[in-house]
């Protein structure tokens, strides 16, 4: 079994009723992650805190259980940078229950943007656009 494969499986485990969507989605990893982190949005939205939390574990035990390239990868960008905080009323309350690893990765991913941002600001000389 892949990284990828196991990594699956203990979604479809902890979130059965993710499974149709999860099973649904033929594009690979990173497209099934991002099914899964829009439902993980979408229980932010709603203050659905038990399955936020329960998401926020899964993804840190994966991580810590498998440092593998592809699975940092796709936790990385699939999920972490895809986790919305905009919204006005969850959003903030959401950020604070990331575990300590999660929170890490979003600020590498933070840093990773901002550098980026800056890069493309001094070769063009003005402000990217917004993505």
């Amino acid at each position: 079994m892949t990284n990828a494969a196991r990594y699956l499986g203990l979604i479809i485990a902890t979130f059965p009723e993710l499974r149709s969507a999860l099973e649904e989605e033929d594009d690979g990893i990173y497209s099934k992650t991002h099914v899964f982190t829009n439902a993980i949005n979408a229980a932010i939205v709603r203050g659905d805190w038990d399955m936020v939390q329960r998401a926020y574990e899964l993804m840190d035990r994966i991580l810590r259980e498998d440092p593998s390239d592809e699975v940092y990868n796709v936790v990385y960008v699939s999920f972490v940078e895809h986790l919305d905080f905009t919204d006005p009323k969850n959003g903030e309350a959401a950020k604070r229950l990331l575990t300590p690893r999660l929170l890490q990765a979003w600020h590498e991913l933070e840093e990773y943007w901002r550098k980026l941002h800056e890069e493309r600001k001094r070769e063009t000389g003005r402000q990217p656009r917004p993505s």
